[in-house]
């Protein structure tokens, strides 16, 4: 079990890692050729209605992870009596919020021009967000039961497979329909076009592969505590969206075109460590499905560590080299100042607080500890709103961000605490002890680098020779901390690695 497991997880990682790169290069490109061809005012547009959209994922929130929990065992035994039971009674609630959500989109299509009078024609925007939003709908409709099932059965590579083909399509298509002239419509229509081919993969592999009974009666009961879930997932999915949507509403599009710019920086690292990770929550379900929790425990701490310290040198690198490369990027762009040094490093560090609670996060989802969590999630969301409201009018889009941290913050604290409670039983002063060690070194570097290295950079080659020691002495800052102050782990971690 233990080899198959391992093997698995090098797939998951490997091709999670080649989605992330495919994404990175993708989501540098593209946004840069709608500004060069559509302007600033489009791109606020085009990303203010994809994160009004993401909303809607509050539908479905919870369910995954909560399916993901009831298949770990049937899965392990090959019950797929269970298995049937389970998928049917997910699929079922699924076609409902399918449904729910059409009625939303359409409503939100009628609602949301409004807010964008000044700058787009109704029908434009309307039209748009009904393009936009047929993406989600077909997701939901025919995508999502297969990737839980996948999910849950540890064969994310097989997910993220699909997704990459459906994703290089889908943007090679956006992009030849824009350079050749064509309207915004078409464009995301293209796009969408391309998307539409991951249900059609996903079922044929499932179909393939497992014996999965349709007409099988629903197994409502194994699904019944979604709602306890549905506060987990309603926060990262605000925490994602809430700062798009309020700077909608209280700015004017550029604005929001400067804070997607930055954003789009700090999501890509964001997703290149979650993805790196993607299979390891299931792995935990697995192991404590087992009853391997010793093992469970050993091989937490080694990935709590590692998201600490690899987390410490990609964003400490980031912070360095965020506000260079926008002014490069955004090179020729006039009509909207995307020079935001400390906006830049407030967003860094909302980063790397929302990646290091990741290890604590995938605890509550391996082992359904839902109603444990539901009332901070909720916290979360309100706090982020309400601080963000109060800070806008003094630190403008710094604010935002403000609310955000702070939010996040006491979330975060909350699942320690959870964790530690159920579980894992190790000293808080542990974990606190992570944070001041790799925030104060990677804080003292950022702060010293902006004083002794030159970053007004002409091209991207120049910030390239700029990037080569920055990394390298960032790593050095982060491996001598760890040394200082975590040898064990760092022993113990790399120990896994040699017999992996």
């Amino acid at each position: 079990m233990v080899k198959s497991r391992g093997g698995v997880l090098k797939l998951n990682f490997i091709t999670s890692f080649i989605q992330e790169l495919i994404i990175v290069v993708f989501g540098m490109v593209f946004p840069r050729i709608i500004l060069l061809f559509f302007g600033s005012t489009y791109n606020g547009l085009l990303n203010s209605v994809a994160n009004f959209l993401a909303f809607s994922v509050v539908l479905r929130a919870g369910l995954g992870n909560v399916t993901n929990v009831a298949l770990y065992k049937p899965l392990a035994e090959g019950n797929f009596d269970k298995i049937s039971s389970i998928m049917v009674a997910t699929n079922k609630f699924m076609r409902k919020v399918g449904y729910l959500l059409a009625a939303i989109i359409l409503g939100f299509a009628f609602i949301y021009p409004f807010l964008v009078l000044d700058e787009f024609n109704y029908w434009f925007s309307f039209s748009l967000i009904l393009i936009v939003g047929a993406a989600s709908w077909i997701e939901n409709m025919f995508s999502i039961k297969y990737k839980i099932l996948l999910q849950a059965d540890q064969k994310y590579y097989i997910q993220t497979i699909v997704t990459i083909v459906a994703y290089v399509l889908s943007n090679v298509l956006g992009i030849i329909l824009t350079i050749s002239g064509f309207g915004i419509h078409i464009v995301r229509v293209g796009m969408l076009i391309g998307l539409m081919t991951t249900p059609f993969m996903l079922k044929l592999y499932v179909e393939h592969h497992y014996e999965i009974n349709w007409t099988a009666k629903p197994d409502d009961e194994a699904i019944k505590s979604r709602w306890n879930a549905f506060a987990q997932q309603l926060a990262s999915i605000a925490n994602n969206n809430v700062s798009t949507i309020l700077i909608t509403i209280i700015f004017p599009l550029k604005e929001l075109s400067v804070y997607t710019i930055y954003y789009m920086v700090v999501k890509n690292v964001n997703q290149l460590l979650t993805t790196s990770f993607v299979g390891i929550r299931s792995t935990f379900g697995n192991m404590y499905a087992q009853g391997e929790v010793e093992i469970l425990k050993k091989r937490f701490k080694d990935f709590e560590w590692l998201v600490f310290a690899g987390g410490a040198i990609l964003y400490s690198v980031t912070a360095i080299l965020l506000t260079p490369f926008v002014r490069l990027y955004t090179s020729g762009i006039t009509d909207v100042d995307y020079n935001r040094y400390w906006f830049g490093l407030l967003l860094v560090l909302s980063g790397y607080l929302y990646v290091t609670r990741i290890p604590y996060q995938m605890i509550v989802e391996a082992l359904g500890l839902f109603k444990q969590t539901r009332n901070s999630a909720i916290m979360e969301i309100v706090i982020n709103i309400v601080i963000s409201i109060i800070c806008t009018p003094f630190f403008r889009l710094n604010g935002i961000i403000i609310g955000t941290l702070v939010g996040g913050i006491l979330r975060t604290f909350n699942l320690i605490l959870v964790c530690n409670r159920e579980i894992m039983h190790f000293s808080l002063w542990l974990i606190i002890k992570n944070y001041i060690i790799y925030l104060g070194f990677s804080s003292s570097w950022v702060l010293l680098s902006s004083i002794i290295i030159k970053t007004n950079c002409a091209n991207f080659g120049e910030l390239i020779v700029i990037a080569i020691p920055v990394v390298l002495i960032t790593s050095i800052v982060v491996i001598i901390a760890s040394i200082i102050f975590n040898r064990k782990q760092l022993i113990s971690f790399s120990r896994y690695l040699r017999k992996k």
